[in-house]
């Protein structure tokens, strides 16, 4: 294994040119091109400009911490072969992204990995991340911004802090998710897919306002551990027709209208929740039959609309209380 700086700004990134590499940190360009079994690295002794992925790359590690230029991966990807401390992006890097780059960690065996995606919340340095093999512990340090994340293939137990999705998900059916108390946020606009593939989300789970517009499908039934939040401020769900999802806590926040649908117009979709109080507002509802031990409340004049095709749902007008005001009148006596 051998470490390879790059070094002297633009240039191309591909298989054969050793233009940009150095076997130090800014130090003497010539050092052969980076391997499947070598470790990539960009720092602030790379030097700014442009770099250019020219052809899918395999290597073993690829980190970035203190690089201040451009990256533009163009249609190529960058396979991560690695075990241990694989490590895309540090934080600390402040690169701009000229495309959102795809990064596949290929790895297949039973050794843990470690990976840092520090994207930002404004869709900054955020990459497109396919887990494609491995049975051994994947961990997300961080707080973790993705774009598209595909984990088919893998095997093994998937951790992550905080974990923000700006497109589609798709688990596999033979990994784990790690239950946690931090939350999973769907948090941009536009049309996404999530698929669990049956792997339980035992962690809150957010639609915020900033993905107002957003309309998410879910696949296939959502099953979310039985205490965890589902809370939701924009957009539109539509949930698998036909199956059951369940949620741990349902409630609907904001002042934007919601909606919440069936994948298949006129095929009902089941949501359930163990127990509890549902009392949501601003909700349109279509195709949806609520169960559960819960009682699932939808206030019409709090903005809440019955669109048709729903069972379980108590569509009813929020009782608020009659304040009563108690006027008293002080008489001034009238001395003659």
């Amino acid at each position: 294994m051998a470490n390879r700086y790059w070094v002297g700004g633009s240039g191309t990134w591909n298989t054969t040119s050793t233009a940009n590499w150095s076997a130090t940190s800014g130090g003497a360009s010539g050092a052969s091109a980076p391997g499947i079994a070598d470790v990539v690295i960009f720092d602030a002794n790379s030097g700014t400009g442009t770099i250019t992925l020219g052809q899918t790359v395999s290597v073993f590690r690829a980190t970035w911490t203190g690089y201040a230029g451009s990256f533009n991966p163009s249609t190529f990807e960058i396979n991560i072969v690695g075990d241990g401390a694989s490590s895309l992006w540090a934080s600390g890097s402040t690169a701009t992204y000229l495309a959102t780059p795809t990064v596949n960690f290929t790895y297949s065996g039973a050794n843990s990995r470690t990976v840092g995606l520090a994207g930002t919340a404004a869709g900054e340095r955020i990459i497109n991340a396919n887990i494609t093999a491995g049975t051994g512990a994947f961990t997300l340090s961080g707080t973790t911004y993705i774009n598209n994340f595909n984990c088919t293939g893998y095997s093994g137990a998937l951790t992550a802090s905080t974990l923000v999705i700006n497109g589609n998900l798709t688990f596999s059916s033979t990994m784990t998710f790690v239950a946690s108390t931090s939350t999973m946020s769907f948090a941009q606009p536009g049309s996404k897919t999530i698929t669990t593939n049956g792997v339980t989300i035992d962690r809150p789970l957010s639609f915020p306002a900033s993905a107002s517009g957003g309309v998410w499908t879910f696949a296939d039934a959502l099953t979310q551990g039985a205490t965890r939040a589902f809370n939701w401020t924009a957009g539109t769900i539509k949930l698998k027709n036909g199956v059951t999802s369940t949620v741990g806590s349902f409630g609907t926040f904001g002042t934007g209208q919601k909606f919440l649908q069936s994948s298949v117009a006129g095929s009902q979709a089941t949501l359930s929740q163990a127990s509890g109080t549902v009392n949501a507002s601003r909700l349109t509802i279509q195709d949806i039959k609520a169960i559960g031990g819960a009682t699932w409340n939808a206030f019409t004049n709090d903005g809440s609309v019955d669109d048709g095709n729903n069972d379980g749902w108590n569509f009813l007008a929020i009782t608020r209380p009659v304040l009563r005001r108690v006027f008293t009148r002080v008489f001034q006596p009238i001395i003659p």
